[in-house]
């Protein structure tokens, strides 16, 4: 199991100063990450609550080039494959953004989450 903070600090380590919650400050430049929980779904048994759920994160690479978002998030997925509980990569995905002329590279995990 590994909560967000957890994360958040694995993805500190694979792109320093770089890594935001949400949203990327304004005039921020790339290379930059992108860390966002898009679902948490409760775990029920037939007794109730199983005291767990399965939370999904989006982490996005954005970069000027390609090399450069796909590589970023090969180092991302390297920590977070060589930490002690590491997640599940459900899907990968490389976009083009039209907008703003950049190169995103998006992964999805999951991760279990026990409240206290």
């Amino acid at each position: 199991m590994m909560n967000e903070s957890q994360i958040f600090a694995l993805l500190e380590k694979a792109l320093p100063r770089r890594a935001f919650f949400f949203l990327a400050p304004m005039g921020t430049k790339e290379p930059f990450l992108i860390f966002q929980r898009v679902t948490q779904l409760p775990q029920n048994t037939m007794c109730g609550y199983a005291q767990a759920d399965q939370v999904h994160y989006r982490i996005d690479s954005y970069a000027r080039t390609h090399a450069e978002a796909l590589s970023n998030m090969e180092r991302v997925l390297k920590i977070l494959r060589a930490s002690p509980d590491p997640p599940i990569v459900n899907n990968e995905q490389d976009l083009y953004e039209q907008d703003t002329r950049i190169h995103r590279t998006s992964i999805d995990i999951s991760t279990w989450y026990q409240p206290e």
